[in-house]
C-alpha cells in the first residue's frame, strides 16, 4: 500500500524538478 505513497512522491518530485 506504500507503493501508492511512493508513486506519488516520485511523480511530484519529477514534476518539481521539471520546472
Amino acid at each position: 500500500m506504500d507503493q501508492i505513497l511512493v508513486i506519488s512522491k516520485t511523480l511530484y518530485w519529477m514534476v518539481t524538478v521539471e520546472d
